[in-house]
């Protein structure tokens, strides 16, 4: 007999079925993506296998198990003097000697002395300085020689009171923030100094400062690892001093720099920064006779310093950067935005970017081109005024002697001059060599270095300094050849101690190329004069030739190790969270790993450049498709590049073997 079925029953047998072939087809999609994950690991292992032994070396050096080296062991050396690199050194003391004299003259020839009003320094070594600010204490780069140490061994005097209540008393809990908190997940740019107020109720803590030289210690951290804050808006709870920068003195500093202008005929500022800090308030402070910068500068550096404050070395450094008047004011802080990245699905990102819309006008290339736009008349840089943007020029620096330059001869190979120690100092002139072209047809800066020689003096002594050009000096790089040009014609030979302290000039003429105008027909007003301070998006999209890239993290050559968490791949997401947490252990232990730090910023493409023909950029093409979730195929192209680029490399070693 047949069972009736009906109507509600069916419906649920049907409903049941669905459910069924829906468990069924999840199921399949499960074991399908686990399988493909499978596969995916099965690769990366067989790959790990593979790459690892031959390569340990590099792998170690990488993951910062040990140093990278190269087995020379089975390498012929018949013929060849293998002795080239031996120690010249009997004992590990006589090595250790030889490397702090090595620090101290770096350190000596680094340090830069920007302001020597009434020539103050070098000061005689009966005379007693009092160290202002905590900065002196906890100095930026003098590790096993403190400011008190150097100073005392160098003959000077230093204010025990003074230093004791810094380093242990009531001043020791102050000091500058940190800067970067686990490399961008927070941040302290806070200035903390201690008060007047403080100093002042300690009894006798002035007081001992009478009949000494105050050298007040101005420090500011600055470096790999983050970007200094523009604004203190969230490093400080004092009102008038959100609206400053990092850059200049907070009002605690304000008010101790006031303090010391007005209760001492000299007072000496120490720039402790790796930074070009705000100087423009120095001259508001005219008991301040003597600016020195002495950055980071090594374990033994602070010994240096205190024999340029004696006489005993002099000062020879130059500045790398232009000291501007205002900061705000250059281009490059025109240009720079908070610009976050958003992810592919819209959301907001942690990591940020920059549009470098400066271009080639970056540092004394924009000063310089404006300066020399508005002395030729040209029309371009309308109401600018040197002295109102340059605090101190790049390449600057003063000495304790004079040096006069001479007898320039000059062709497009280079020049040859003859310098004269004119002082009563033995010293060290840095002789600067700059191109020039006036007459361009292709936008550059108004002048570049190229050049410089460090030459050595008694007083009275002159000599010969040459300075070579090569092919590299004229050229630029030309977009639409897209490979280096030189445009033909007259250069300028410019010869000086600074960018902005031109002794000598010569002319020359240069042969060209001949190569088209990359930039004929677009209107790039800006960049032909210079005046870039603020570039329109639509202007340098087409110095580009492309729109401006969109705010999302790509996943592609250019995508960073440390942004691998925002691809679709599992490897991807693994190895990005290993290097977070070796990021993130170093900074709990106080001491930064650089490797992981530049690991973790470094682009994928740059494995290809970085690992000793380990990774070939096939293989990178191959992580980028597994970073988009083609994991099979991406890890399949990563094995199949790989035997490629062994087989390349094996070609390359024999055919290097048989040259």
């Amino acid at each position: 007999m047949n069972r009736v079925v009906y109507p509600k029953e069916k419906e649920l047998t049907v409903m049941a079925q669905k459910k069924k072939d829906s468990k069924m087809m999840v199921k399949i999609i499960k074991t399908a993506v686990s399988g493909v994950l499978c596969v995916a690991l099965a690769g990366g292992m067989v790959a790990a296998n593979v790459l690892i032994p031959p390569n340990a070396s590099s792998v170690q050096s990488i993951l910062g198990l040990k140093s990278g080296g190269i087995d020379n062991s089975k390498a012929k050396t018949e013929g060849i003097n293998m002795e080239y690199s031996k120690p010249g050194f009997d004992t590990e003391e006589a090595l250790v000697e030889d490397e702090i004299a090595l620090n101290k003259k770096i350190a000596a020839e680094g340090i830069v002395l920007l302001k020597n009003d009434a020539g103050k320094m070098p000061y005689s070594t009966d005379t007693t300085f009092s160290f202002v600010s905590h900065s002196a204490v906890s100095y930026i780069g003098g590790n096993k020689v403190d400011m008190k140490t150097a100073f005392e061994d160098a003959g000077f005097g230093v204010n025990e009171a003074l230093w004791k209540f810094y380093s242990e008393g009531n001043g020791k809990d102050y000091g500058l923030g940190v800067g970067s908190v686990s490399y961008g997940d927070d941040e302290d740019f806070s200035i903390n100094e201690c008060p007047l107020s403080v100093m002042k109720a300690e009894p006798g803590l002035t007081d001992s400062m009478k009949n000494t030289v105050p050298v007040f210690v101005f420090s500011r951290v600055a470096g790999e690892g983050r970007d200094m804050p523009r604004s203190m808006y969230n490093h400080t709870d004092v009102e008038e001093d959100k609206t400053k920068t990092y850059l200049e003195p907070d009002s605690v500093e304000l008010e101790i720099l006031q303090y010391l202008n007005d209760s001492f005929d000299d007072v000496v500022l120490l720039l402790n920064s790796s930074a070009a800090v705000d100087l423009s308030w120095v001259e508001d402070y005219p008991s301040i006779h003597t600016v020195i910068s002495a950055p980071a500068m090594g374990d033994y550096g602070l010994c240096s310093l205190a024999e340029i404050f004696s006489g005993k070395v002099n000062p020879s450094g130059r500045t790398v950067d232009t000291y501007e008047v205002d900061a705000m004011n250059s281009p490059a802080a025109q240009n720079f935005g908070d610009f976050a990245y958003y992810d592919e699905n819209g959301n907001l990102t942690k990591y940020n970017y920059v549009s470098y819309k400066e271009g080639i006008y970056v540092g004394y290339r924009y000063y310089e081109t404006r300066y020399e736009d508005k002395v030729l008349g040209q029309g371009n840089a309308g109401d600018y005024n040197y002295d109102d943007a340059v605090m101190y020029p790049f390449g600057y620096g003063l000495s304790y002697t004079t040096f006069e330059y001479s007898d320039l001869k000059a062709d497009e190979k280079g020049v040859t001059l003859t310098v004269t120690n004119t002082g009563s100092y033995v010293g060290a002139e840095i002789v600067q060599l700059y191109v020039a072209k006036q007459d361009a047809k292709i936008f550059r800066p108004a002048q570049e270095l190229k050049g410089f020689a460090k030459v050595f003096l008694a007083p009275g002594e002159s000599r010969t300094v040459s300075i070579a050009l090569d092919d590299k000096a004229f050229r630029y790089w030309n977009v639409k050849t897209d490979r280096w040009e030189v445009e033909g014609g007259s250069y300028q030979l410019r010869v000086g101690a600074s960018s902005a302290d031109i002794r000598l000039t010569a002319e020359v003429s240069v042969k060209g190329t001949d190569a088209p105008d990359p930039y004929e027909g677009l209107d790039l007003l800006h960049y032909v004069s210079g005046q870039i301070t603020y570039v329109t998006d639509a202007e340098f999209e087409a110095l580009l030739g492309h729109p401006v890239p969109e705010d999302v993290v790509r996943i592609d050559r250019n995508m960073t190790l440390g942004e691998m968490d925002h691809g679709r791949s599992p490897l991807g997401w693994v190895a990005q969270k290993v290097l977070r947490y070796r990021l993130d252990s170093s900074f709990a232990k106080g001491t930064p790993d650089l490797n992981t730090v530049f690991q973790y910023n470094m682009p994928l493409r740059a494995l290809a450049k970085m690992t000793n023909g380990m990774v070939s950029m096939g293989m990178v093409d191959g992580l980028v498709w597994e970073l988009k979730g083609f994991w099979l195929v991406g890890i399949l192209r990563v094995i199949y590049e790989f035997v490629k680029n062994l087989i390349l490399n094996s070609q390359m070693e024999n055919r290097l073997k048989n040259s």
